[in-house]
Parts: structure tokens; sequence; C-alpha cells
């Protein structure tokens, strides 16, 4: 059983990860939540607005909005972060939370602070086109003397992304490090001149007649991915059916690809990012006419809501990490959950890095797993429900 147990200035929070995994030890927060809390305790004495950005589990968010009286938005581009943020606080203080944004817009920042400043508090994207965006757009919308916190494990930052800070938000300073932990204090300086950062990022596939455009936070948003690539190189193999999900999404190449050979077919794209959701809207929009085609844009935890038996095909390029974590646990419920949404006689098809081995995994799940095509890094598999 993990810990679950959060402590601060005497108060007692129960904090879980999402989804509840009772067979994994890893907690909803680390050293870097907690440091970056022991700052917040610090430096909330100027301020009444507090943005918190990219909490992974909802640690940041429940024990700022219980302990300290201040107005509170929180800001990510998870699925899976927006339900354990909502699921953390109602646990723990039976009310609803209705304050999670997936997009901050200028208009937005501008209706939440009225000119008084705001502590933005935050753990570092993994993506520095996410953070460059996020600065930049911060630097933009919030009043003088805003102040930034943001931390994260010293394994996961770089000089890169701590110069960004300089660039598009101000100067920003180290705080010591402590178990391994990292913040970054910067104030904001309106008198940059900066150029404003282009959020959206464009690549062709010219082998489909495909312009894709994606959002700062999407996995590979300026150049097809070379396990993608592995997969549309031997689509012809991929079966024609009706109903198929494009599983973990991304930018929608998997799912659009597939709708250029057979445009008959009915596709739900399905992602647990709002970025991804938004990028794979902009390039249905851009490479289909009108209806042209069916097609549905769908936020899910590894296609959970799908109705059982629905699916013909479901085609997956899968994540191995969740936020900054490596981990097949994602991998594995997509897996699940694309067995129980696929009709009798429904398929799988997936690319993945060979390491992972996950023809052992569809065996036992499926009881069956076909390597359709392989190199030295990638395998294209596929399984079939009996």
């Amino acid at each position: 059983m993990p810990e679950t147990c959060f402590e601060l200035l005497g108060r007692s929070f129960d904090i879980q990860r999402y989804p509840p995994n009772d067979a994994s030890q890893l907690r909803a927060w680390d050293s870097a939540d907690r440091y970056l809390l022991d700052q917040v305790e610090q430096s909330l004495a100027d301020f009444s607005k507090v943005i918190v950005l990219h909490d992974n589990f909802g640690t940041l968010t429940l024990v700022i909005s219980e302990i300290y009286e201040v107005s509170l938005m929180s800001y990510g581009d998870s699925w899976m972060s927006r339900e354990a943020i909502c699921s953390n606080i109602q646990a723990n203080t039976g009310q609803g939370f209705d304050g999670f944004v997936s997009t901050l817009t200028l208009d937005g920042l501008t209706e939440f602070h009225q000119d008084k400043p705001v502590l933005v508090v935050g753990r570092v994207p993994k993506a520095k086109a996410e953070l460059a965006s996020l600065l930049n757009m911060l630097r933009q919308g919030l009043p003088e003397n805003s102040c930034l916190l943001l931390a994260g494990m010293d394994k996961y930052l770089s000089k890169g992304q701590f110069d960004l800070i300089a660039k598009y938000f101000g100067e920003a300073e180290f705080l010591p490090g402590w178990k391994k932990a990292r913040v970054w204090r910067a104030t904001i300086d309106k008198t940059l001149e900066v150029k404003r950062h282009k959020p959206l990022a464009t690549f062709t596939v010219p082998e489909f007649e495909l312009t894709l455009q994606s959002y700062p936070n999407v996995f590979s948003r300026d150049s097809l991915d070379i396990g993608a690539r592995f997969f549309l190189e031997h689509y012809s193999y991929v079966p024609s059916k009706l109903n198929v999900v494009d599983l973990a999404c991304g930018s929608g190449v998997l799912g659009l690809a597939y709708l250029k050979r057979h445009p008959a077919s009915h596709m739900l794209f399905t992602d647990e990012s709002y970025q991804a959701l938004a990028s794979t809207q902009l390039n249905i929009d851009a490479n289909f006419d009108q209806g042209q085609c069916v097609t549905e844009v769908r936020a899910d935890d590894a296609l959970k809501s799908a109705r059982p038996g629905s699916i013909d095909l479901v085609l997956c390029n899968p994540p191995f990490h969740q936020q900054t974590t490596i981990s097949t646990d994602i991998a594995y419920a997509m897996f699940e959950n694309a067995k129980r949404a696929l009709c009798k006689g429904g398929q799988l098809w997936l690319v993945a890095n060979r390491h992972l081995g996950y023809h052992q995994v569809l065996k036992r799940l499926f009881g069956n797993s076909t390597t359709v095509e392989g190199n030295r890094k990638f395998v294209i598999l596929r399984a079939v429900k009996r």
C-alpha cells in the first residue's frame, strides 16, 4: 500500500494518485511538492490570489486551498490529473472543485486577478514548449508584482528550462536544493520585450497527404515520431473496419492516416491530454472537408468510458510514462480496456519499443499475440478478441 497521509501545519490530508493502485508504492506527492508548499507558506502574506500549474495529483491544490484563505485557480493539461485533484478535494472536504482550467487565456487571467498581484505555484512541465508558452502567457496576462514559484526533482530539471523563466517571465533565482528537489523563484518583469510564443508546431506526412499541427504539450509536436512512422509504413496490413479508435491519439496521426485509407470508417480519437484533443480536432478540420468522415474526439482514461463490445479496431502508440514517472501501468490499462471495448473478433494493433515485451502482456490478456512487423527498435503487434 502506498503512503497517503500528507501533513502540513498541523493538518492531515489523505491524498491518493489517480488511478488508484494499491500494489504500487508511489505516493501522490514528492519532495518537490513539499518544498514548494514550504515556500508558499513564506510567500503568501503578499497575495490573495494563487494559480497552481500542472499539479500532478492534487496535493498543491488541495493543501493551499484548505490551509490558506486565497482565491485559487488550478491549470493543467491532464484529464487524469484533473480527476485526481477533484477526487482528492472531494475525499478530504466533501466539496466539489470547479476551479480547474485546461486553457489559460488572457481574458481568463484578467478576470481572475483584477489587477491584484498573483502568486503562481507549480511543477515545471516536462515539455519545454509548454513551459515557454505558459511563461509567455503569464507575463502578458498578470499584473506587476506577481511572483512565480516553480519546482521539480533535480533529475528532471535543466538549465534550458531555467533560462526560459528569465526569457519569458523575469529574472529567476535558484533556491537551495532540498531532498533532490529544487525551487525556482522569479518576479514578473513587464518590461521584457519578447516575441509572442507560437503555440502551434506543424509537420507533414506526405505519404498520407496530411498536414498536422500540435499544441505545446503534445508528444512529438513538431515531427512524426519514429514509432508512429514505422507503424504507418506498414499500414497496408491493417484491416478495414467500421468502428475504430485512435487510443492515446496525440495529434491524431494514426487515426487520420487510417481515415485517408478508409474514409467510411467511424473514428474515435481519445487521449487524456486536453492539448492533444484540441490538436486532433484542428487536424480533422484541416485535413478533411466537413461531413467527409465521421469522427468523435473524447477525453478519457484508457478507453474506460467506451461501451463494451462496441469497437471493431483499436490503433495505439502507447505512452510508457505518467507525468515524469516511467511506467507500463498506463499501457497495461489501455490493453485491458481495449479488450473490454472490442467486439468478438475485434483487433488491437499497436506499435511499441521491442524491449517492453508487450507481446507477452497481450498473449496473457487476449490469449494470442502476433508480431506483424519489427525492426531492431520497434514491433507492430496484433491481438484478437476471441
